[in-house]
């Protein structure tokens, strides 16, 4: 049995072989060669295109008929690559303020690479998907480092009137700790000063203001000599 289709099926090959060869002798073209295809593009979804094909003429006397076919196309080639892309920003987080004095507080934003999203080998997003900037608190009332706000500068001159009086002035703030471990750094300040006093006058012999004890004696000299 399996003979008998075997020979039915060169018996097939034979026959068509010889009606192909039939063929070309009696029109004078070879059979046609496979299609080939040229398309508008190398990737998309719908990407259109061209296939042909032709045969050759194999006697010496002119062939009668067309040695080239054409046929429009659906090209069967791969998605293009899809380049992803940033949203836009959101809105800037707005993060409370810290009961410290001075303190910085950061503000961020975001975005995501989805518009579109990288697809088919395309590539990501280039750039930081989060942005920040930062703002100093403007908090009244807060605590540096548990330490209160300074007291304003209290000046003590040694004179109340004369020309370049050099005094001394002081402030001091408190300790706000609740911990008991108490604050970091002192609790008073102390600098030199120049004080603001009027110059001194003289205006009879009692009320005479005398800032060094060398001057009150020339004066005293000046007095005794009248």
């Amino acid at each position: 049995m399996w003979i008998r289709k075997g020979l039915a099926a060169a018996w097939i090959m034979l026959l068509v072989v010889s009606n192909a060869s039939s063929q070309e002798a009696a029109t004078g073209w070879s059979t046609w060669g496979n299609w080939v295809e040229t398309c508008q593009h190398t990737c998309g979804s719908v990407v259109r295109g061209i296939q042909s094909r032709e045969r050759n003429c194999t006697t010496t006397t002119r062939c009668t008929g067309e040695k080239i076919q054409t046929r429009m196309s659906v090209c069967n080639v791969p998605a293009c690559p899809v380049d992803g892309g940033f949203t836009q920003w959101t809105d800037w987080t707005n993060p409370p303020c810290s009961p410290t004095c001075n303190a910085t507080r950061v503000f961020k934003r975001f975005r995501t690479c989805t518009n579109p999203s990288p697809a088919f080998g395309g590539a990501f997003c280039s750039g930081s998907p989060m942005d920040t900037t930062t703002d100093i608190c403007n908090n009244p009332g807060c605590i540096e480092d548990n330490w209160t706000y300074w007291e304003a500068w209290t000046p003590t001159c040694p004179a109340t009137c004369g020309n370049s009086v050099t005094g001394m002035k002081s402030r001091t703030r408190t300790c706000n700790s609740t911990s008991g471990t108490g604050c970091q750094g002192p609790n008073n300040q102390t600098e030199v000063t120049q004080c603001k006093v009027p110059a001194c006058t003289v205006n009879g012999s009692s009320n005479m203001v005398f800032q060094t004890p060398l001057l009150a004696a020339l004066i005293l000299v000046n007095l005794l000599a009248y």
